[in-house]
């Protein structure tokens, strides 16, 4: 008689009982010494609402945005009444948006390197902390774009000029100063905008790379001059910027969450693969072997 045949009955048991299971499992997994995993980005797709508190984060960022500057109109994008396209929207998305109050132009805030025009303005705003805007998601995850503007808007029919440049500074983890320009024509002179009422004046930038050094010291300072003239026809002149959830990582990203959070947390195993509760697993084996 074999004395192997119960353990070969088992397996054959086992095979038939798998291939009656669907099971998702990611591809890789990374396995730390308590009952929890971490599931590598591309390998498994979750809601992002359903790991992130998204309210937390559209707070906060408002919260250090308008401690830079109260004028600072900061939160999450709402979709506008009536509008089906985007309820809810399809990327979560955070923005702030800065006017800035032509009043505060003058003829003594010209910037160096604005020639032509007799009133300006020269300023930066406060530094802004960005070290926690993605919540649980780490340095890995890259965020695609960060699209920004400088809109000029006026209500007359010849054109109006604004010249203007805008620059972020920040220090980079190993804490090396870093400098971007936003808005110049490349070497660092400042561009022209013009804009009647039929089209507004439109300068468009990428903030990508500094969101994804998530400085806790980003200062972005800006520079406009015109004339006196022209001045009096601007109806808004503003900054605004958005933050679209849209990520890139590599296939072995780790989502990292708080471990004082398990509860909520949709990324920790309560049962192993066989149903059984980790602080005691050998619960439900005479049931799994039955």
């Amino acid at each position: 008689m074999n004395k192997q045949w119960p353990f070969a009955a088992l397996a054959a048991a086992l095979l038939v009982a798998f291939a009656g299971c669907n099971w998702q499992i990611p591809e890789e997994i990374n396995v730390r010494a308590r009952p929890q995993v971490w599931v590598p980005t591309g390998s498994a797709v979750f809601e992002l609402s359903e790991i992130i508190d998204l309210d937390e984060i559209a707070e906060e960022f408002a919260a250090n945005m308008q401690e830079s500057d109260d004028g600072f109109d900061a939160g999450a994008v709402t979709c506008e009444e009536g509008d089906d396209d985007c309820d809810p929207p399809v990327v979560f998305t955070l923005f702030a948006e800065f006017g800035f109050d032509t009043v505060e132009f003058d003829a003594g805030d010209i910037p160096p390197g604005f020639d032509g025009f007799d009133v300006g303005i020269d300023g930066a705003f406060d530094a802004i902390d960005l070290s926690e805007v993605f919540g649980p998601l780490p340095d890995t995850v890259r965020i695609t774009e960060v699209p920004g503007r400088v809109t000029l808007v006026t209500d007359a029919t010849s054109p109006v000029r604004v010249s203007l440049r805008i620059r972020a500074e920040w220090t980079d983890e190993d804490g090396f100063a870093e400098e971007l320009g936003l808005v110049s024509d490349g070497t660092g002179n400042p561009i022209e905008l013009q804009a009647t009422a039929v089209e507004p004046g439109i300068a468009e930038f990428n903030l990508a790379d500094v969101f994804n050094a998530r400085p806790e010291d980003l200062v972005i300072s800006y520079e406009f001059a015109t004339t006196t003239g022209e001045l009096d026809q601007i109806e808004s002149l503003s900054l605004r910027f958005e933050v679209p959830f849209d990520f890139t990582a590599p296939s072995n990203t780790a989502l990292e969450f708080d471990d004082d959070d398990e509860d909520d947390n949709p990324l920790v195993f309560d049962e192993d693969i066989f149903g059984r509760d980790p602080a005691d697993p050998d619960e439900d084996l005479d049931e799994l072997l039955d």
